[in-house]
């Protein structure tokens, strides 16, 4: 279960079965100061990242009235993987809390001490680069509790909506950039974008650094585009509207999706590193094997995709007690693949979400592989069962998971002792 808790941990609160439709819902709660007073006319953003969505949107936003109180509604239906209420106000720094929305319990979000962030954008020659968007993809921001013990408060959205102001700047004519509303002694992650450049991190995934609120030198060279190209076939023969998934092997890096032309050609352009590359038509039910690629800036580097017929898996999600259907669980699949040089690497394709019934439906490359449901049963609490299994295409296979209540997590915070 270690990697299910670990995936929790990493979007902080995830949330399978969602609430029942038509139930009215919002989430109310209190923005306050560092020092614990409420604070009059702070914005107040909810972010949802749903299934049917599949990125971060804001969903609602309001200002506190003069006692601190907000209120924020909901769209159902409430099938979300995470969700976060965001706070800021222009004295102090932006303050954030998660919460799971079938636990709609009062929320209190406290505002920080601010400390500025700041730099200068440039391109790979060295000229500054006016107009480059940059984001907070992640922050990190370490609260002392104890001599002995400090929590730590993790925000990680990679595509964070730019309406969500205290986490997005835009460089000016000189190629600077500045952030005044961030958290002292905060541990951050930056990406820039420009039509002219691939998106470019700092700190750079394949190097492991901290950048911390408070350092204003900060010099962020931008990587030129690095492409890649291709074309999907089946039988030899081109296929249009196949989507070509591209995943880095840099936790933390999102995934690239764009489709075939009418000639099944693809191109997308990449920040540098090694990304696992592979096809899907029709919905699923035609897939190619995964590719490596290693992306260089400035270059093109092209693939052959070769769909294959995949195999389906198909069942029932189930409470190991009562045997009833479990809605809405989420199915993963995963095995292990060997990079050129041979290196072992986990393939995970999309995960799939039971429906009210608990059924669903996957499909996958013949072979073997590992599966795995899961769904939480509480804001605290998860459930999951895994199977082996070995695939053949013109043969579907019928799964069938029982799941038992796990242990307790704590899904809101990360404590070192």
């Amino acid at each position: 279960m270690g990697w299910v808790a670990s995936l929790l941990l990493a979007v902080l609160v995830t949330t399978a079965l969602g609430a029942p439709q038509g139930e009215p819902s919002a989430v109310v709660g209190k923005v306050l100061s560092p020092d614990g007073k409420p604070i009059s006319g702070a914005r107040v953003w909810l972010v949802v990242n749903r299934w049917e969505v599949g990125k971060p949107t804001v969903e609602s936003s309001t200002f506190t009235d003069s006692q601190g109180n907000f209120r924020l509604t909901f769209k159902p239906p409430l099938r979300v993987y995470n969700a976060h209420v965001v706070a800021f106000h222009p004295n102090f720094a932006v303050g954030w809390q998660s919460f799971d929305p079938r636990d709609l319990k009062p929320l209190t979000v406290r505002l920080h001490q601010p400390a500025p962030l700041a730099g200068i954008v440039i391109t790979p020659d060295g000229k500054t680069l006016a107009g480059a968007k940059v984001q907070v993809w992640s922050v990190e921001s370490i609260h002392p509790q104890f001599a002995f013990e400090v929590r730590k408060i993790w925000l990680s959205i990679n595509n964070i909506p730019e309406e969500v102001t205290p986490f997005w700047t835009v460089t000016d004519e000189h190629g600077r950039f500045v952030f005044n509303n961030l958290p002292a002694e905060a541990d951050v992650r930056l990406i820039a974008h420009h039509p002219d450049f691939a998106p470019s991190k700092l700190p750079h995934p394949e190097r492991a650094f901290s950048l911390r609120t408070g350092t204003v030198d900060i010099v962020l060279v931008m990587e030129p585009k690095g492409i890649l190209a291709g074309q999907v076939l089946r039988d030899g023969k081109p296929v249009s509207g196949a989507q070509v998934i591209c995943q880095s092997r840099f936790y933390g890096q999102p995934d690239e999706r764009v489709a075939t032309d009418e000639q099944g050609k693809f191109e997308v352009v990449l920040t540098s590193g090694q990304w696992r590359v592979w096809a899907v038509a029709e919905n699923g039910r035609w897939q190619s094997e995964a590719k490596f690629a290693r992306i260089v800036p400035g270059a093109k580097v092209s693939l052959t995709l070769e769909l294959l017929r995949a195999a389906e898996v198909h069942g029932v999600v189930r409470d190991s007690e009562t045997k009833k259907p479990v809605p809405f669980a989420e199915v993963n699949a995963y095995r292990q693949i060997r990079d050129e040089e041979g290196y072992p690497d986990w393939l995970r394709p999309d995960p799939v979400k039971a429906n009210e019934q608990g059924e669903f439906q996957l499909f996958l490359l013949p072979g073997k592989w590992s599966l795995r449901a899961w769904a939480s049963y509480s804001p605290k609490h998860f459930a999951s069962d895994g199977k082996e299994v070995e695939l053949i295409s013109d043969k579907p296979t019928a799964v069938e998971f029982l799941l038992g209540l796990g242990s307790p997590i704590s899904t809101e915070t990360m404590e070192a002792h």
